[in-house]
């Protein structure tokens, strides 16, 4: 077990260490605080929001997305509460993740040191200016704090004890715990992980396994407990998988869908593949490496499988987030410096639009499929995010007529956090049709009807529109255009310049 003995050359961080990261974990801040202020990010992250906000003003659970995320779920529950949806909400959590990462570059960093990685400053930066990390490592969802947790545990095992204290065991069984309330899949790597501690640290396994399970129980015994409707929660799997399957036959198939865009899009095309690459020559030297059965190259192929191969089913870039740190630990026991260093340029350089543009004329001129290839950079990212917060709330403050239904789809966790004390109602006789509206009155928002629902809604003398830009995910759900539903319009809007849509 020499890769995880604390006494393994380089593992204290000197002076030098410690002012390489700390200036690291500078630019990273600098550079996510004009972020900060984007709202909490992509749909998902505006559902966690919505979760946190119904439970605060309902005392109601509905769960952001099954089988509930409890962690975040209550971090945003909490920050509602003390900020009441001003944006000081999304700010807060928006840095407390930020935090969350910064920590994470600092333990990746001590890992790659105590492995006595190829310059575990690079591997830090590789990791921080990877492209989806920037993205969510400023917004409201789990996959940063995964990440964060995992490599926690990992920490421990190379610790094999908690810093300042006598009690592995527990303070192992809760990271890896936690790790499961912020997605529930991480179960599958955080059981390696135990597995693996058990193995090394036999005195302290059965407390790590029974706060380990206590902690699920805890977290998961409140989100079960809370359903109310266990119909409407199986409903949305058959949604997903619905959804997913129309978009693998619309999207130009399952194989550049589910297979070459997350690998290609996990840092940019070049880095990806340069990634790839040198894991590959220098195999012989993780091989060499897992001689140890428990040591570090174990440990990080152990996390990548067990990351990964549950989303087998259902593969997007950004459930292999957490899977990052531990690739890139295996590069640096893979090359050099300077391979690390070509890597780290390509990386960084990704995040910026002189690269979508570039990689985006070679996708269009092969075919649309490949058009998923191209990165979008962080500064597209927060536009899009402002331009939707800012469409969002010209739409809620619209003043549009109470017989109306707007088919919203991905803007309908905005609506929800935007409208105060919004309330779920049925719309007209049937009351397997419901919708959101304001106390108030206006408009009533789903997140999309079925051909049938919306001529049940017609009939009950509703006006049904839809917002322009679900058209592709209406196709997918119901495998019918928008557009050729009878009696459903788009949205428009009276503008200075004439008749122009919500964008």
């Amino acid at each position: 077990m020499r890769d995880l003995d604390k006494k393994s050359r380089g593992y204290i961080l000197d002076k030098h260490d410690l002012l390489w990261i700390g200036g690291l974990i500078g630019i990273v801040i600098l550079t996510r605080i004009p972020f900060l202020d984007t709202g909490f990010g992509r749909a998902d992250a505006w559902r966690v929001a919505v979760c946190g906000k119904f439970l605060v003003e309902m005392g109601e659970y509905f769960p952001s997305r099954p089988p509930g995320f409890p962690l975040l779920e209550i971090l945003s529950a909490g920050s509602y509460f003390l900020f009441l949806g001003s944006k000081l909400t999304w700010v807060f959590l928006n840095a407390f993740t930020t935090v969350i990462f910064c920590y994470s570059v600092y333990l990746i960093f001590k890992l790659a040191r105590h492995w006595n990685l190829s310059s575990p400053i690079l591997i830090a930066v590789i990791y921080a200016f990877a492209p989806l990390n920037w993205v969510y490592s400023v917004e409201t969802i789990d996959y940063v704090w995964v990440e964060f947790l995992l490599l926690s545990g990992i920490v421990i095992l190379a610790d094999k004890q908690r810093p300042g204290g006598k009690h592995p065991g527990l303070f192992h069984g809760l990271i890896l715990s936690l790790a499961v309330a912020a997605r529930f899949l991480a179960i599958v790597p955080a059981v390696a992980n135990l597995y693996v501690f058990g193995k090394i640290s036999k005195d302290n396994f059965r407390v790590a396994v029974i706060t380990f399970t206590a902690g699920i129980v805890i977290f998961y015994g409140i989100v079960f407990a809370d359903i109310r409707d266990w119909g409407n929660y199986f409903e949305w799997f058959t949604h997903l998988n619905k959804i997913t399957s129309g978009y693998a036959e619309t999207g130009g198939g399952v194989f550049v869908r589910k297979y070459l865009v997350p690998a290609s899009s996990l840092f940019g095309p070049l880095a990806s593949i340069g990634i790839i690459a040198g894991i590959i020559y220098g195999a012989k030297n993780i091989r060499n490496r897992l001689k140890e059965r428990f040591g570090a190259a174990f440990l990080c192929i152990l996390m990548c499988v067990c990351i990964m191969a549950p989303y087998l089913w259902h593969l997007h870039q950004n459930y292999w987030i957490p899977a990052i740190p531990f690739i890139l630990l295996l590069l640096g026991m893979a090359v050099d410096w300077k391979y690390l260093l070509i890597i780290a340029i390509f990386v960084t350089g990704s995040n910026f639009p002189w690269w979508k543009q570039n990689v985006e004329g070679l996708g269009s001129s092969i075919s649309g499929p490949i058009a998923p290839y191209q990165n979008v950079t962080i500064f597209e990212e927060s536009k899009m995010r402002k331009i939707l917060m800012s469409s969002v709330e010209e739409l809620v403050n619209a003043n549009l007529p109470d017989d109306w239904v707007i088919m919203s789809s991905f803007r309908l966790p905005l609506i929800q956090f935007y409208i105060p004390g919004i309330e779920k109602i049925e719309i007209g006789d049937n009351s397997d049709i419901t919708g959101w509206r304001s106390p108030d009155g206006g408009p009533v928002f789903v997140y999309l009807l079925s051909p049938g629902e919306a001529g049940s809604a017609i009939e009950s003398d509703f006006h049904v529109v839809y917002l322009p830009g679900i058209d592709s995910t209406y196709k997918a759900s119901y495998d019918v255009e928008i557009w050729e539903v009878d009696g459903v319009e788009m949205l428009y809007r009276e503008g200075d310049e004439g008749l122009t849509v919500f964008e």
